[in-house]
């Protein structure tokens, strides 16, 4: 078995273009602070704030990589492996693989509890972006983290589950809330859902992409 999974273009370019806008708007209100305490003659604290300016001007390389826009796959699984941003990982060497799910809010709160609900007793459909998390042990046994955002990314932890990784957390944020899905992924199965949530499902994947 390989299974490929790749990133989806339309969010990632949409968070590029998030980090370029804040990183902007950072930088015009530092240097607008330090334009203020120069003309007020606290020249120390106005060049604190300028050199400040690198910060959000550094962000903007970081944001690219951690949403990369590539034709190649980002995530590999195979009977014995998981490849993940070019870094090959044996099923054993997996500690845990935690997938996370940042959910839209209906802005009406009984629905958003239903939903949650949902999420957390029923398997769901394999229509999110989310981030796939690889927890493994580096050469002085220290935990690390390797991570990439994907598109289907619970087809991407089902068949992880199917290969042998015994840890694993699927987990759905909204707002201030989450919930960890209880379903045994091993044993998962396509099986029919209850068609008001079903719908509700299929409309988070264009909200989520907004």
């Amino acid at each position: 078995m390989e299974k490929q999974y790749f990133v989806n273009k339309e969010y990632n370019k949409l968070k590029r273009k998030n980090a370029v806008v804040l990183s902007v708007i950072l930088t015009m209100m530092l240097l607008s602070m330090s334009a203020v305490f120069a003309s007020g003659g606290n020249y120390v604290i106005a060049v604190i704030f300028a050199l400040l300016v690198i910060v959000p001007i550094i962000a903007i390389p970081s944001g690219f990589k951690n949403y990369p826009i590539s034709e190649k796959p980002q995530i590999i699984i195979t009977d014995s492996n998981i490849t993940i941003n070019d870094k090959i990982f044996t099923i054993k060497e997996v500690l845990k693989i935690s997938v996370l799910i940042e959910v839209p809010s209906s802005k009406i709160d009984k629905k958003d509890v239903e939903f949650l609900e949902y999420l957390r007793t029923t398997f769901p459909e394999d229509n999110y972006v989310g981030t796939f998390d690889i927890i493994y042990l580096d050469e002085k046994g220290k935990k690390q983290v390797a991570y990439s955002t994907i598109d289907h990314v619970v087809d991407a932890l089902i068949n992880s589950a199917k290969v042998g990784v015994k840890n694993y957390e699927l987990k759905f944020t909204m707002k201030k809330n989450s919930v960890v899905n209880i379903c045994d992924l091993k044993a998962y199965k396509e099986e029919k859902v209850d068609k008001s949530l079903e719908e509700i499902s299929k409309k988070t994947r264009k909200r989520q992409l907004l």
